[in-house]
């Protein structure tokens, strides 16, 4: 026996030795493969960025060997003996592995139950290993796969876990009946409880050539959540010319440190929280019942749109006022944030439609103070008014004209709706250009729960969308403090308090809403509190307003309820006629429909002169045109009208100028009175002289003294009853019309002080002194004036009542 068969027995020897250890390692234990800390600078070590090598013998024959099947590449392979470690690979052979490029973002969490691809590449020198061809069952093939081993659990990380779990389920198995963890039963489970393998993906390996190079995506899903050390892997045979595979080779390498951590989190899929279905069908619900009576509204109004009271109300302002308050309750629902469209329109939608409708409430607001706050301005005049109201007139109203009713016509009013709109709408259409909100979902810290939000991606203070949500605010600030302060002035179903409360309300509720949604702003609570919130507010806002404004007016519209325009209007516009004729006789004047007319048209005497003129033809012709008796009984009959005519017109004017000039006296009005008391004077003897010339004039007839005498005795009856004691002046209230200004401005200031006692009485206070006084001092003035007051249904007695009956009384 030569050395070379006494060598090759002798290995021969040791490897059946190494064969039976080996196999009783594997019966009574996990194989020994040698890794951790093996290599010069490996992924095993600290910091080590190169790949580990391993290869193993085949055994002679499967009986001798231990069984090592890779399933794949080999369905049968035993090994001669152990693994072996090399301290570094052989040259030309190396393995990178990197992780999907989404997981660069700090801010990405892989998810559980997701595929995430991650790339492999490197290369094999076929001539630095042992020479041969690369084999396998199917051909020249090499397999590529990843391996993810639980941090905790799996210890090293190898490409032999696989072997070594299958190993330990097995001894588990006959020991126990059972394995320590649930077995694998899908793509992405826990193999062994220590380690998750991605499918491998197997590639051709073209024969001819010596060097192979390779660059594949290997997906991998992982079902349950944790932290997990990922390794790529490769693993291929060589054999001979007939295809026996003699060697098994694996390289491995962790993810490559330029890329961060090696350590992957895998959290389990972000429970993501949208508005639930039954909340929108309540939305849904909510929503169309609000705008189904908006729109009921709507209809109302353009079917009664030519009715008294809502012309007077400004009916085509109402009509864009609801079509604005309806389009924000549809719009409302767009708040919740489905698709980027949704997000899109939301807030333009509905914040533009908001503004539309407070800026019209605004300009009908202040309608109401340009054409009322005039008449208050005479009351503070007279010191009966409050402080606020004081305020209010020159802050709100500012106006050279001190007629009441000025001419507020759709321009002016569209004018000032118009600057309120303006500025919302031109930073919705900035913010729809520049930053448009867009559907994301907004996480806990832990990413483990979202919520779908819209978002535009900047912050607040560089937000265009919170600056217009600004604005809004600022015009219902505005309108709330100009209701606030108008909310007592005297309009048409007293719309001045109807505005302060639907503003009041709209603004309350808009603080306690905003404040609920940034309590609740939070990924972890439901969004349905936000959504429900959001369509709350804008339902308080739009439904809230329209009906309160709206019912008012239709209710008198279907119960046909006449409207009267308040004396106080008309009682004041006429005072300041006379105001300014006493001071500028020959200046121009503005009437109630704010026409003007010229101080001549509307003089007395100028006013004489045309009814004689057009009722005393007969007084122009000449006497001769006829010389019957009928006839000239018929002219004088005509001319003792007239006379009387005349004289009754004079002092009905001159009467009805002396009360009004006691209601708007004060400190500085005596000069004035003296001065248009003289002019009434010179206009009457006027008139009577022109009475006596063209009496003159006319053919003379034997009734003209007579005539003379009882137009004399007229005129001193009526001056005596006029001199007479201030209780025969009558304020004469009719049926269908207003009482006069003077009355409803005492019982104005009687509610008030009745109205604050009132409050303070139940309320548990104290009512100072003071205001009882001032109390019973009102009520006996509102009861001396109630004893002036004359009802046209009630008869007349006496011959001044009489005559006091005909006065146009304020």
């Amino acid at each position: 026996m030569n050395g070379v068969e006494i060598k090759s027995s002798f290995l021969l020897i040791w490897g059946i030795f190494l064969g039976n250890f080996a196999l009783r390692v594997v019966s009574n234990g996990p194989l020994g493969i040698p890794g951790t800390t093996q290599t010069i600078s490996g992924y095993d070590t600290e910091l080590g960025n190169d790949p580990i090598c391993w290869s193993s013998y085949a055994a002679a024959t499967g009986d001798v060997g231990i069984p090592f099947p890779n399933g794949e590449l080999v369905q049968n392979f035993s090994l001669a003996n152990e693994v072996n470690l090399a301290s570094s690979c052989p040259s030309g052979t190396w393995l990178k592995a990197m992780a999907p490029p989404e997981f660069l973002n700090p801010n990405f969490r892989p998810r559980t139950l997701e595929w995430y691809s991650y790339t492999i590449k490197g290369a094999v020198d076929l001539d630095e290993l042992s020479g041969l061809q690369i084999v396998s069952d199917e051909g020249s093939r090499i397999s590529i796969g990843l391996v993810a081993c639980d941090s905790t659990r799996a210890g090293f990380c190898s490409p032999f876990v696989h072997e070594q779990a299958n190993i330990r389920e097995n001894n588990e198995m006959e020991q126990h009946g059972s394995t320590l963890f649930a077995k694998k039963r899908v793509t992405g489970d826990r193999h062994g409880g220590t380690h998750v393998h991605a499918p491998a993906v197997l590639m051709d390996a073209d024969p001819s050539l010596r060097q192979v190079q390779f660059e594949v995506q290997v997906p991998m899903i992982i079902n349950e959540p944790g932290t997990f050390f990922v390794i790529g892997t490769l693993q291929f045979f060589m054999g001979n010319d007939e295809g026996e595979p003699r060697w098994r080779y694996d390289v491995a390498n962790a993810l490559t440190l330029e890329q961060g951590e090696r350590l992957i989190t895998y959290q389990v899929p972000a429970k993501i929280l949208e508005v639930s279905t039954p909340v929108r069908i309540f939305s849904f619900v909510v929503v169309g019942l609000a705008a189904s009576i908006i729109l009921f509204l709507l209809i109302q109004l353009s079917v009664h749109y030519r009715s008294q009271v809502l012309k007077i109300s400004q009916a085509p302002f109402l009509v864009v006022f609801l079509f604005a308050s309806f389009l924000a309750t549809v719009s409302s629902l767009l708040f919740d944030p489905r698709n980027n469209w949704m997000c899109l329109l939301a807030y333009p939608a509905v914040f533009t439609s908001l503004q539309l409708m407070f800026a019209v409430t605004l300009g009908r607001l202040w309608r109401i103070n340009a054409v009322v706050s005039p008449l208050l301005r005479n009351r503070l005049q007279r010191g009966k008014s409050k402080e606020h109201v004081r305020a209010l007139i020159p802050a709100c109203c500012p106006s050279r004209r001190t007629n009441i009713r000025r001419e507020i016509n759709h321009k002016k009013v569209s004018l000032i709706v118009a600057l309120c709109s303006l500025p919302q709408i031109v930073l919705q259409l900035l913010s729809m250009l520049l930053q448009p909100s867009e559907k994301s979902i907004e996480f806990n810290p832990d990413e483990s729960i979202g919520r779908c939000v819209c978002d535009d991606g900047v912050k607040a203070k560089q937000s265009i969308a919170f600056y217009a949500m600004v604005v809004l605010f600022l015009l219902i600030l505005v309108l709330l403090v100009m209701a606030h302060s108008a909310r007592q002035l005297p309009s048409l179903l007293n719309e001045s308090s109807v505005i302060f409360g639907v503003t009041g309300t709209s603004a309350l509720l808009a603080i306690l809403g905003f404040a609920v949604i940034a309590i609740t702003d939070d990924p972890t609570i439901s969004p349905d509190v936000s959504y429900l919130v959001h369509i709350i507010l804008v339902l308080s806002m739009t439904l809230n307003s329209s009906i309160r404004i709206m019912m008012p007016k239709l209710k008198m519209v279907w119960s046909g309820q006449a409207v009267m325009v308040s004396q106080l209007v008309a009682d004041h516009n006429q005072s300041l006629i006379d105001s300014a004729r006493r001071t500028n006789p020959k200046s121009l004047m503005h009437n109630v429909t704010g026409l003007e007319m010229n101080s001549a048209n509307s003089d007395p005497t100028s006013s004489f002169q045309k009814s004689w003129t057009r009722g005393g033809m007969s007084q122009t012709q000449p006497s001769g045109v006829s010389n019957d008796d009928a006839t000239e009984s018929q002219n004088q009959e005509s001319l003792r009208q007239e006379d009387f005519t005349l004289l009754e017109d004079i002092t009905e004017k001159q009467e009805s100028i002396a009360e009004k000039h006691e209601l708007l006296s004060d400190s500085s009005s005596k000069k004035s009175v003296s001065s248009q008391e003289e002019w009434i004077r010179q206009a009457e003897e006027k008139a009577e002289n022109e009475n006596v010339t063209t009496a003159t004039t006319a053919k003379p007839s034997p009734g003209t003294d007579q005539v003379k005498v009882k137009l004399q005795r007229e005129k001193r009856q009526r001056k005596k009853c006029s001199n007479g004691s201030s209780s025969s002046t009558k304020f004469l209230i009719r049926q269908g019309e207003a009482p006069s200004r003077r009355l409803t401005l005492m019982m104005l200031d009687l509610h008030d002080e009745l109205n604050l006692i009132t409050n303070q009485i139940t309320s548990g206070l104290e009512v100072p002194r003071d205001k009882w006084e001032s109390v019973r001092k009102n009520t006996e003035q509102l009861e001396e004036m109630f004893s002036l007051v004359r009802f046209d249904w009630e008869s007349q007695t006496g011959p001044c009542e009489a005559e006091n009956g005909n006065e146009d009384s304020e």
